[in-house]
């Protein structure tokens, strides 16, 4: 079986889950109570409001593809495949399934493509403590880190034929302007591509200044490009561009980029807790939340066909959501006002059901298979 084994538990600590299952609904609270006392505010329908939410989602966008191993990706590439493509698009569609019956217009329904993926800052932070074998550990990192920039593209695209003129960038777009964007993105990854290679090439050149001092010249040259990169991708809403760069354009960050998705992540937490101040809606919250979880339980199953019993279940079990719904909800706020009164808690109850299912299945799985094995122990 080799490394298709289950991982042990490892020493008895407090669960990450359960830091990050009180984390989010923390920092929405100190926003709620920040525009509690202050008195609420349409920051939604300001430019700055989406510019800003737009700059915290090309930030864990790049952030999601930056990690991912080739290696990886070669090694499970059709199961990738499936879950990014098909299986977000399938997830998506079951979700919206369950919302027709509670939401009064049809294009809250896009709420489901909010929802269809995976948060890759949870399914990091999580997995030193993950249960999932190597192999599953990695189609998950790879599934989490992919399925984001489809996300985005699919909410843009429904989006775009669902009420075009009234979502404000970067979800804005109608059949020509979607075409024109997909081609901006791609020339923003052609001119990527050519400045890695421009980069590499000078790194292999034996010309003047010393080694040490150009080594740190092109460094330095290397990210202030990708700061470039960034702010175009913010300003034109080129985030599909941004993540797909973040696959083969890294410079060496250290802790910082860890740092950046760490705090774009708290700063949508908190500027959803400011909106939160219009209302919460539970009963839709909870059906969505609960319709995501299962839809992931469907969808991972059949991606995860191929891959042991243990990871079938954990993959099964494995939504979460974070940073991209935030994000995806804060900018759909301004054309559909409930979005962030009912995504909110539809985060909180995806979160709270992956903990809860993670940690019931497992001691049960464990005990059955050490009580198997014991069996076939005493029979030898």
């Amino acid at each position: 079986m080799g490394d298709r084994a289950p991982l042990p538990y490892g020493p008895a600590r407090p669960s990450p889950a359960l830091k990050g299952l009180l984390f989010a609904p923390a920092l929405m609270g100190l926003g709620w109570l920040v525009a509690r006392w202050h008195g609420p505010a349409d920051i939604s329908a300001s430019e700055g409001f989406l510019l800003f939410a737009t700059l915290l989602l090309a930030i864990g966008l790049y952030g999601s593809t930056y990690d991912v191993a080739w290696q990886e990706v070669r090694d499970d590439l059709p199961t990738v495949l499936t879950a990014v493509t098909a299986g977000v698009v399938l997830k998506a569609a079951l979700i919206a399934g369950v919302l027709w019956g509670v939401v009064a217009d049809p294009a809250y329904l896009l709420l489901a493509v909010v929802m269809a993926q995976i948060d890759p800052l949870a399914v990091s932070a999580l997995l030193d403590r993950s249960r999932l074998s190597q192999r599953g550990r990695a189609v998950l990192a790879i599934w989490a880190s992919f399925d984001d920039p489809v996300t985005v593209l699919l909410a843009a695209y429904v989006a775009g034929f669902t009420f075009a003129e009234q979502v404000a960038s970067p979800l804005r777009t109608d059949t020509g302007t979607y075409a024109l964007e997909l081609a901006a993105n791609a020339v923003l990854v052609v001119i990527a591509v050519a400045a890695h290679r421009a980069l590499r090439a000078a790194r292999r050149s034996r010309a003047q200044p010393p080694p040490r001092r150009r080594a740190v010249a092109l460094h330095v040259v290397e990210v202030v490009l990708l700061l470039v990169f960034l702010a175009a991708a913010v300003r034109y809403s080129l985030l599909l561009g941004l993540a797909a760069i973040g696959l083969f354009y890294r410079p060496r960050l250290g802790a910082w980029l860890g740092r950046a998705v760490r705090g774009a992540f708290v700063a949508a937490s908190f500027c959803l807790g400011l909106l939160l101040v219009l209302g919460v809606d539970l009963w839709r919250g909870l059906v969505l939340g609960c319709a995501a979880f299962a839809a992931q339980g469907v969808v991972g199953l059949l991606v995860a066909r191929r891959l042991e019993r243990v990871d079938r279940v954990l993959l099964a079990c494995g939504q979460q959501n974070g940073i991209t719904a935030i994000i995806l909800a804060l900018m759909l706020e301004p054309a559909l006002p409930r979005t962030v009164a009912i995504v909110a808690p539809a985060i909180v109850v995806v979160n709270s059901l992956h903990f809860a299912a993670n940690e019931w299945w497992f001691p049960r799985y464990e005990r059955r298979r050490a009580a198997v094995e014991g069996e076939q122990r005493r029979g030898l």
